[in-house]
């Protein structure tokens, strides 16, 4: 169920890049050298996106690997990193 999620959560980032950058998939598949259907496949959470795949997303969205990994916990929900953990060290 967690790659499921992942693999929804990461079309969906994915997604959302391309249309701000207002490319179609088919564009994109050209860019990229791929074939149009896996970049559908891909945004629709239905194929997972390898490491090479999201990197060369990244450098064309001109995206930190990481906008496409943030915000996602096992549960496929987003979380609120605005309130970051405490981390109160002392010398003793």
């Amino acid at each position: 169920m967690i790659i499921k999620n992942f693999n929804s959560y990461i079309g969906k980032r994915l997604r959302s890049a391309r249309q701000k950058h207002q490319l179609t998939q088919k564009k994109v598949a050209e860019l990229l050298f791929m074939e149009e259907n896996k970049i559908s496949r891909i945004e629709n959470g239905k194929q997972s996106a390898d490491f090479e795949d999201i990197v060369k997303f990244s450098e064309l969205y001109k995206k930190n690997i990481y906008y496409f990994l943030e915000d996602f916990n096992t549960n496929g929900k987003k979380t609120n990193n605005k309130t970051k953990p405490s981390t109160n060290s002392t010398n003793s």
